[in-house]
């Protein structure tokens, strides 16, 4: 096993990390590959740490440098971690074997406990929730943290490691695919772990290369309505900026692209439905369907300026007309899902217009009001159905199913409906949205928790998931316990305490193997009360007394408990009368009772 390290211009940490691999009982070989470091690291590491191999790098290539460090490395698996991970004793074997065992597992994830505190990497807690598939020791994954991932060398050197264009975060969801097309499989595996210990300092430009790198991977490997899809999210004003970097290189995008094969898909969309991460588009273009004025004029805006470079970087910028439907004609597939956004959220005349007019239904609304009509109101539900498709998604879980999500919106849009009253002037659909959120939050409330704690309890348990999620897109790490607390408010000790109460929100079934795939059940493994203790226990206690009695006293006892006897029984047995064996045992009995208070 060889250990690879990327870094750049953090000296004491990666001293901090060297040492801490170093003394690892499995003596892996350690390749540091700087990238253009100007703090003096490689001096500094060839210096403490002879041992580990330095490849000294003229700039900063990002990613790419984990590929001089593959192809460096002589052993069948590499693993990679930062200069702020490392891997916990046993955790580089326990790899090896599971590699040993699946001789098609191509890529292992391990699990990466944060901080000081220890506290589990919310992405492990999303990867341990995916489908178990055969030929993986673990829970099969779209995607990993390359601060904590084990390779087989061949695998990744056959489909061309990490992407240098990509430079740093966001580039393993692209591997990943690559990896599965090509027929290895990835897995999390809980037995391997590493700790992080995150560098406090933000890296500037992170989140906008993430979002970069997310559309580069979903135009460069998924279908048209997926990547789509992801535009569609980048269009908000935390992510125009990589949006833009996107947009730069849309030539080269289209020039790579290659549709992942259906299995592959299939089999993404399977593990982004159990795990809890979203996929696709559907029912995205509500979100804008719906949007105010304001919005829906710079979501034009953005969407025309992204269609219009795309189609001039790819030479298209002349000579494309419009479809019968209203779509360009001779565009990539790139530029033509683009073109589709903009058409959604376009309003100018000579485009495809909505179904029904916003007219149309405050219309509809005002009759149903003043008529309260059966099918009124039955028109009403299939034409706000979307809305509440929508509203349902905002709140999807790989734990709760979509379809009982959606149950709990709708009941929330049929006493929206019921309920809303035309002449307010307020929009239906800015009533709508809320009334449904609360019913879907009140379902999580009452009905989610398999172990309900108090009612501030569980508020706070949402709330730092909530905020854990935003500070992981925000810094491009998962966050620490003090990161946390800074943002909720809540002290440290809370914020732990709701880290707990959401681990006790799903109960784990009792037929999930324990460990692999030919393992006993986890209900194979637990503990019983075992009634031969209690009895082992009694019978030295009463060894301990009996020796107070008389060997007649010690014969009664025996006949009447061990052979079951009655009194008249042992009477003719040892030649006494019944009402004398009677008086015997009574006393016998208040002996034992009296020498079991005494000691």
């Amino acid at each position: 096993m060889t250990v690879v390290i990327a870094t750049r211009d953090r000296c004491p940490t990666l001293l901090a990390t060297l040492r801490r691999l170093c003394a690892l009982p499995d003596a892996p070989a350690v390749i540091v590959v700087d990238n253009g470091s100007t703090d003096g690291s490689v001096a500094v590491v060839r210096h403490v740490a002879p041992q580990a191999r330095v490849i000294e790098l003229r700039s900063n290539l990002g990613v790419a440098a984990r590929n001089a460090g593959t192809q460096a490395a002589a052993t069948p698996l590499v693993a990679f971690c930062d200069d702020d991970s490392w891997w916990s004793a046993g955790a580089l074997a326990r790899a090896a074997r599971h590699f040993a065992g699946h001789p098609r597992l191509g890529l292992l994830a391990g699990r990466i406990l944060v901080g000081p505190e220890e506290h589990l990497d919310p992405t492990c807690e999303r990867m341990a929730r995916g489908p178990r598939l055969p030929g993986a020791p673990g829970p099969a994954i779209a995607g990993f943290l390359a601060c904590a991932v084990v390779f087989r060398r061949d695998a990744l050197l056959a489909v061309g490691g990490f992407e240098e264009r990509f430079g740093l975060g966001g580039e393993e969801a692209l591997l990943t695919m690559d990896l599965l097309t090509a027929g290895w499989t990835a897995s999390y595996a809980d037995d391997v772990v590493a700790h992080h210990h995150p560098h406090p300092g933000h890296r500037r430009g992170r989140r906008r290369a993430i979002v970069r790198n997310d559309l580069w991977t979903m135009w460069l490997r998924r279908p048209v309505g997926v990547a789509t899809g992801a535009t569609l999210r980048a269009l908000t004003p935390g992510r125009l900026g990589g949006l833009a970097d996107a947009l730069a290189g849309s030539a080269w995008v289209w020039r790579e692209r290659r549709v992942l094969p259906a299995p592959v898909e299939r089999r993404l969309r399977m593990i982004a439905r159990v795990s809890g991460r979203p996929t696709g588009v559907r029912n995205r273009t509500t979100r804008f369907r719906w949007a105010s004025s304001s919005v829906r004029w710079r979501t034009e805006r953005v969407a025309g300026d992204l269609h219009a470079a795309l189609r001039e970087s790819d030479g298209n910028a002349c000579g494309a007309g419009l479809g019968p439907h209203g779509a360009h004609q001779d565009l990539d597939p790139i530029s033509e899902g683009v073109f589709r956004l903009y058409a959604i959220t376009s309003t100018t005349p000579g485009r495809r217009p909505s179904a029904q007019s916003p007219h149309d239904d405050a219309q509809l609304l005002a009759r149903y009001a003043r008529t309260r009509a059966p099918e009124l109101r039955d028109r009403l539900v299939r034409r706000y159905l979307p809305l509440a498709r929508y509203s349902a998604s905002q709140y999807a879980r790989g734990s709760e199913p979509f379809d009982d999500l959606l149950q709990v919106a709708s009941v929330g849009l049929l006493k929206a409906i019921d309920r809303y009253e035309p002449a307010r002037g307020a929009e239906f659909s800015s009533y709508a949205l809320p009334t449904m959120a609360g019913e879907l939050r009140r379902h999580f409330r009452d009905r989610s928790w398999n172990v309900r704690p108090p009612r501030d309890l569980q508020d706070h348990a949402l709330a730092v998931e909530r905020v854990t999620t935003a500070l992981i897109a925000d810094l491009g790490r998962s966050p620490t316990i003090e990161e946390i607390a800074e943002r909720t408010g809540l002290g440290e000790d809370s914020v732990l305490e709701a880290r707990q109460a959401l681990a006790s929100r799903h109960a784990v079934s009792f037929s999930l193997p324990a460990s692999g795939d030919d393992g006993p059940d986890l209900g194979e493994c637990m503990g019983t009360s075992d009634a031969g203790f209690d009895g082992a226990e009694n019978r030295a206690t009463l060894a301990r007394l009996v020796r107070h009695l008389s060997h007649r006293e010690r014969e009664i006892l025996r006949l009447r408990f061990d052979e079951d006897l009655t009194q008249a029984e042992i009477g003719e047995r040892i030649g006494l009368s019944q009402m004398h064996v009677s008086r015997l045992l009574r006393n016998a009995l208040e002996k034992l009772r009296r020498e079991d208070r005494c000691s």
